[in-house]
């Protein structure tokens, strides 16, 4: 096999990251641990394989064992609504920006959650298990020379650390939340509005977010996973991707991003609203005045968009 050149182009990223559970040529389905090869033909095209198509390759940037993701990315077309307030929208508009929330910030202490407290014994036993493992079971070539004092003093110090670590992502990971549905949703209003008859409400579709957030990378969008975690734990580098099943009915689409470096408890990411915002919805409880205040606003902060009135405020025929 070729010595990896780390070389990642764009495009070879943008494969990657679409096509990761399986390979570019013959179309094979990756399992856990299956290998994975990233690089490039004789003619510069990128390609992400399995070793069987490795043959195509030329140059190899990377090659990795094959880990599923801990969400399932949307498709293209799925309509995505997002909920919010007069304000939180010409914030929109005049910033140019999506507001993503620091995870400790969106009100559900479950964020980024392992499991339940009650449950840390089970956690704890498990990790030390895998810790002293690895410890007394290095890669070959290499030797455990620790004595079991210090076996067992570095398995608590890791053990230790690992806690404190995943206590900590809270404030590293920053999150924008959508609802998935073709249709607008009653309860969302309610939910998502603080003053219902001054609300709006975003509709665009995963690919239009994607788009409008400049494709990049590393901005993550997925479907949440919603499980019992009396009867469950989330995936493997899942828990910002897991809630509790009494969330479910949020059917919640995110887009989330990890910065280590901010203090800040919400971070602006530059955004093409044009391009993110298909068409805006009026609250169903809204007033008619406040209808013409938001169009008359928007259009002169040069914004063309398309307005509807919910259509829960269509009168009823008894």
């Amino acid at each position: 096999m070729y010595h990896m050149t780390g070389r990642f182009t764009l495009e070879l990223s943008k494969l990657r990251y679409f096509h990761w559970d399986s390979c570019c040529v013959c179309h094979y389905q990756f399992i856990q641990n299956d290998a994975c090869n990233s690089g490039y033909s004789a003619d510069g095209t990128p390609l992400y394989v399995c070793d069987k198509c490795a043959t195509h390759l030329v140059e190899l940037a990377e090659r990795n064992n094959y880990t599923p993701r801990a969400y399932l990315i949307p498709k293209d077309e799925t309509i995505l609504w997002r909920y919010m307030d007069f304000s939180k929208f010409l914030s929109l508009l005049d910033n140019r920006s999506l507001y993503f929330a620091r995870a400790d910030h969106l009100g559900d202490p479950f964020e980024g959650a392992r499991g339940r407290l009650v449950d840390k014994p089970i956690w704890d036993d498990h990790l030390y298990n895998f810790f002293k493992s690895a410890t007394l079971n290095p890669p070959p070539g290499h030797t455990c020379t620790l004595t079991p004092e210090q076996i067992e003093a570095q398995c608590q110090r890791l053990l230790i650390e690992f806690n404190e670590g995943c206590a900590g992502a809270r404030k590293s990971h920053f999150v924008s939340c959508w609802h998935e549905n073709d249709i607008e949703s009653e309860a969302m209003w309610k939910l998502y509005s603080t003053h219902q008859e001054n609300a709006l409400a975003v509709k665009t579709t995963k690919i239009n977010l994607y788009k409008s957030l400049g494709e990049n990378l590393d901005i993550k969008i997925g479907k949440m996973n919603y499980i019992d975690f009396s009867k469950e734990f989330p995936k493997n580098n899942g828990v910002f991707w897991t809630k509790r099943i009494s969330f479910e009915h949020e059917r919640e689409v995110r887009a989330m991003i990890t910065n280590s470096n901010s203090q800040e408890i919400g971070i602006q990411i530059p955004c093409n609203v044009t391009e993110l915002i298909n068409e805006v919805y009026i609250s169903p409880t809204a007033p008619p005045w406040f209808a013409a205040m938001v169009q008359s606003v928007s259009t002169k902060m040069g914004y063309n968009l398309r307005f509807n009135h919910s259509s829960l405020a269509e009168t009823p025929l008894y």
